[in-house]
Parts: structure tokens; sequence; C-alpha cells
């Protein structure tokens, strides 16, 4: 398959998919300038958090908080919320969680307002992701089940794919890999159905995350290996990155830390255009693979560009 031409293809109908978009609630809002000013912002910001550079980051966040006013001044709740979301979002992935955690808060008062159950559960599901970065697991996973019990109640499962996802995550991080494996096999089915390889991709690293702890090296590295082509279709640049990193890390594990180099440089490749934390965990891993080797300049080297770059991502929003 021609790569090139392959991600040339998906990024022309992700593309044509917010355009589309745009012109129907364009249509929808002629008769409200404001509205029609709010729906042109909020798409253009779509288009720019989908080009996924530093930059278009912080040019779509100011479009968001446009649309965000916006959308008040029209009385549009839903628009509103869902700017809210899309400005917690940014947050949520330069590390700010509690500013990301404020917009999720306002975003929910206005779609429970409205009545929109679907992003009612998907703003409880990001409030819950929030709070299991801060450490918090017992109430992220009450998040969760709550989101996934209103995903439930209006039959959107598919929508529900990463709420079940982050429920297997909390049973894995607390040792029940049995649960963990039922919560991420259940996800499974629905997104090979919907189509979604990004997620299947990161289903694929969820499980082979279970059997890494495990002990099960060599399992884990499969389905960390299979991952690969799917974060490459989705042009998931993070996923593959990970991947990269898993692979790695497994190797680590096995006492073949020798074995993790190559991985290592080729997420420490992918990560020389990003913006966010996939590189600090790059240099992370980097750095316990320098110290597994014998090699404590090297180790030393690594771990003090992982402070830089956390310091510099953190400053960028």
């Amino acid at each position: 398959m021609n790569r090139a031409t392959s991600k040339t293809f998906c990024k022309c109908a992700q593309i044509l998919t917010v355009l589309a978009a745009f012109f129907a609630i364009s249509a929808y809002s002629q008769t409200d300038p404001s509205l029609a000013q709010a729906n042109t912002e909020f798409q253009a910001g779509k288009l720019l958090t989908a080009q996924e550079t530093q930059q278009s980051y912080q040019d779509a966040l100011q479009k968001f908080h446009t649309s965000s006013r916006l959308y008040r001044e029209s009385g549009d709740r839903d628009g509103e919320g869902r700017s809210l979301l899309e400005i917690g979002l940014i947050f949520q992935k330069f590390g700010k969680l509690g500013e990301a955690l404020q917009n999720y808060d306002r975003a929910l008062t206005l779609f429970e307002a409205n009545g929109n159950k679907l992003y009612q559960a998907k703003t409880v599901n990001f409030q819950g992701v929030v709070y299991s970065s801060l450490g918090d697991k017992k109430a992220a996973l009450g998040l969760y089940n709550y989101a996934l019990r209103i995903f439930k109640d209006i039959d959107a499962f598919a929508e529900a794919i990463p709420t079940i996802n982050n429920i297997g995550d909390m049973y894995q991080a607390a040792g029940d890999t049995e649960t963990a494996l039922f919560y991420f096999n259940l996800a499974l089915p629905y997104v090979k159905e919907v189509g979604d390889k990004g997620r299947e991709g990161m289903i694929l690293l969820n499980i082979g995350d279970v059997y890494s702890d495990a002990g099960e090296y060599t399992k884990a590295i499969e389905y960390f290996t299979n991952s690969i082509p799917l974060h490459q279709k989705a042009e998931n640049v993070s996923g593959e990155i990970r991947a990269l990193n898993e692979i790695a890390v497994t190797h680590i594990r096995a006492d073949q830390p020798e074995k993790a180099v190559p991985f290592l440089n080729r997420a420490l490749t992918l990560n020389s255009s990003r913006f966010s934390n996939d590189e600090v965990l790059s240099l992370k891993y980097s750095m316990y693979t320098a110290g597994r080797v014998g090699n404590k300049d090297l180790a030393i080297f690594f771990g003090k560009q992982a402070v830089n770059k956390y310091q510099n991502v953190r400053k960028d929003i």
C-alpha cells in the first residue's frame, strides 16, 4: 500500500466531512448572522485541530473561544457547550487539567439544560479522563459508569466505545486483568463495525498492555505490532508512537533492552514534528532504556531533554 497516497486520501476525506457539516449548518443559520458566524468559527476550529500541530491548536483555541461567545449571544446552548468541550480537550492535550475540567463542567451544565443526552455522556466521559489523570481513580470509574448508563439509555453503543475502553483501563490499573480484557473485548466489535481504525488500534494497545503486565511478553508485542498499521491508516501518529514505545518497554521488561532501542529511535523520529507530551514520553522511555543498558550519561541526557520539553509544552497554551 502507498502510505503517502493513503494519508492524503484520509486527510482529504476528513476535511470534506468537516466542510460538509459546515455547509449544512450554514444553510440552517442564514437567518441569524451571529449564529452563522459562530458556526464558521467553530468549523474553522475543527479544521485547525485536525492539523494536529502546536500552532494549529493555539489558533483553534481562539476560534472556539469566539464561537462559544457567539453561540451564547445567539442563545444556542448546544453550540456553546460544544465549543467549551473543544476548549477543554485542547487544554487536556497540553496537560492543563484544571482548565480542562472547568470547561467540561460548564459544557455539561449547558447540555443538561438542553436535554442533550449524547453530549452529556461524552462530557462526563471526558471528566472521568481528567480525574483519572489527577489520580482519583474511584471518581473516574464512577463517571465512566455514569456516562455508560446514559449511552445505553439512548442506544448509542458506538459512541460509548471510548467509555468502555476507559473502564477497561481502570480495571487494568487495579490489577483486575480478567475484567479489563472483558471490557476491551466488549468494545472491539463495535469499533470494527464503525470502521474506526485509530480507536481499534488503541484498543489493541490496551489489550497488549494487559498481557505485558501479566508477563506474556510475546503476546503483548503481537498486539502492539498489529496496532501500528491501524494507526497509520487512521493517521494517528500519537497512537503509532505509543505502540513503538510499548514494544520498547515490553522488551525492557523481558530483559532485552538492546531490542528496545530501534523502536525508541523510530518513536523519537516520529516525535520530531509533534507538539505534545508524546515526545516527553518517548524521552522518558529512552532515559529508562539507557539506564538499563548501563549508559548513565545518556540516561541523564534524555532525562534533561524530557524535563525541558515538558516545561515548554505547558507554556505553549
